[in-house]
């Protein structure tokens, strides 16, 4: 206080009316300048700007602040804490030899399948031309020759016609011409029927074929996961972490939808879930509640 009093005395002494620093000769040779407007502190004033430039006391609030931030810090730890994670991750491979061979395996059946279809067609075809003819002759009262058919019963159907018929009475003839003339016409229905399935295996294989396209070169496969959690830590020490976890993968052939029968794996997306939640219970001495809070407490004090 005695120093802060001096300072501002001789900043009044030297302000004050009736004193000069110059002396008359030397303010007489001086060259003149504007008057100086003058302004006295007040003892209040000075000392306010000594405490204002005090170091000790500048450090003093400065320390006052960092303390005050340690106890926002340790607060903080009470607080309510969200933790999020979501990831991707898209893996491209080239497909083994053994993985193309299989999907090759596949198309080879099918051109199989369609070769047998178009084999039966054309036997249905011969067979049916040679009814067709055979019926004709017999309308024209000729006995028909050179039709065959695969089934062996109904091959010795045929033949036990033709016999009865050569064999019969002129007067009987005409009857059982009729008659085979009836169970030629019941063959012909049965044999469009087949010959309808085959052509109908014949046009699928072929549509199944431009369906499932070249064989697959490349397999991408797309994964991806979604973590959340919260946390809040209690000052009795208890710890509460409600947690939900969702994932899923996809599997694909590049330029190729999932579905085997348009050439893809055939392998369904797969998604997963995941709820649930976790609890910290502290068993020690004052089961945490004393340790807990003991940081936040502490730096409250300082």
């Amino acid at each position: 206080m005695r120093k802060t009093m001096a300072v501002a005395f001789a900043i009044w002494w030297f302000s004050g009316p009736g004193n000069t620093v110059w002396s008359q000769s030397r303010a007489d040779a001086a060259p003149s300048f504007p008057a100086l407007q003058k302004r006295q502190l007040t003892l209040l004033e000075a000392l306010k700007l000594t405490l204002a430039h005090e170091p000790n006391l500048a450090l003093a609030r400065e320390d006052v602040k960092a303390k005050e931030g340690l106890s926002l810090q340790a607060a903080g730890a009470f607080d309510l804490t969200l933790l999020g994670k979501v990831s991707y991750e898209f893996t491209q491979r080239p497909l083994s030899a053994a993985e193309k061979l299989e999907q090759e395996k596949k198309r080879k059946e099918i051109r199989d399948e369609i070769a047998k279809a178009e084999a039966k067609i054309a036997q249905y075809d011969q067979m049916i031309q040679g009814l067709l003819q055979a019926r004709s002759d017999l309308q024209n009262g000729l006995i028909p020759s050179g039709v065959n058919f695969q089934d062996p019963q109904m091959q010795a159907q045929w033949e036990a016609l033709l016999a009865l018929y050569r064999n019969a009475p002129p007067a009987q003839q005409a009857q059982i011409r009729q008659d085979i003339i009836h169970w030629i016409e019941s063959r012909l229905g049965e044999l469009t029927v087949a010959k309808n399935e085959e052509l109908a295996t014949a046009v699928g294989g072929r549509q199944e074929l431009r369906q499932l396209g070249p064989v697959a070169e490349v397999e991408q496969t797309q994964r991806g996961t979604v973590d959340l959690q919260l946390s809040k830590h209690y000052r009795t020490g208890l710890t509460l972490t409600p947690f939900v976890s969702l994932s899923g993968e996809s599997v694909r052939y590049q330029g190729k939808p999932k579905s085997d029968k348009f050439g893809g794996p055939g392998r369904e997306d797969t998604y997963n879930a995941t709820l649930g939640f976790s609890v910290n219970i502290p068993l020690g001495r004052g089961k945490g509640v004393e340790s807990a809070a003991a940081a936040e407490q502490s730096s409250m004090i300082d």
